[in-house]
């Protein structure tokens, strides 16, 4: 990586560091993947037109090292929150031809919202840009990130339509499976927990 950089190579070093960050997590080093993701951020110039497969390698780094800030520092740390704002700002228009990593981003765009409100709004508009979307597993979490917030405003009977709306999607269209993809938790168990309450 460091030799591809070096040589002007930037989309050869972007992919072997996105791959030194990756092994980095198989083998636990959480802080180690984080600098390999860092590292490659910082070589991804301003005008990305140079660069094959833009925004592919991006968004999928951005994408990890969400998940990993998140984890170390805490969806609240300004740190999280900054980095989402920000990645969500550069690659908003992209949405269309990365959608899975996309949504991925947003997720982490919308957990990581500095307050209950923001989140809610964040939440209603993953609502209008996923409703259509071809991926069952996106449609379910979207309607997740609605059936939380709108918990935690106290909105019960959207809960209630979201959750049905979520378990329909999680029995029907991905029978039955374990969803825990973004929250680390099951869908189904967090829809009929929020139901029962």
């Amino acid at each position: 990586a460091d030799h591809a950089a070096r040589g002007g190579m930037i989309s050869d070093a972007l992919q072997l560091l996105e791959r030194a960050g990756a092994e980095a997590l198989q083998r636990g080093g959480l802080r180690e993947a984080r600098q390999h993701f860092e590292r490659a951020l910082r070589l991804i110039p301003a005008d990305t037109r140079a660069l094959r497969e833009w925004p592919g390698p991006e968004l999928s780094i951005r994408v990890k090292l969400g998940a990993l800030l998140t984890a170390l520092d805490g969806p609240g740390a300004a740190s999280t929150r900054v980095f989402y704002e920000l990645s969500y700002a550069r690659l908003k228009g992209k949405a269309d031809a990365h959608p899975g990593e996309w949504f991925a981003l947003c997720w982490g765009w919308w957990f990581s919202a500095k307050d209950f409100h923001e989140q809610w709004r964040r939440a209603q508009w993953l609502q209008r840009r996923t409703r259509s979307h071809a991926s069952p597993t996106v449609r379910l979490h979207a309607l997740h990130c609605a059936w939380a917030t709108n918990f935690n405003r106290g909105l019960h009977r959207e809960v209630l339509k979201a959750t049905s709306a979520g378990l329909e999607i999680y029995d029907k269209e991905l029978g039955g499976d374990p969803q825990v993809a973004f929250s680390g938790h099951d869908a189904k168990v967090c829809a009929l927990g929020e139901r029962a309450q």
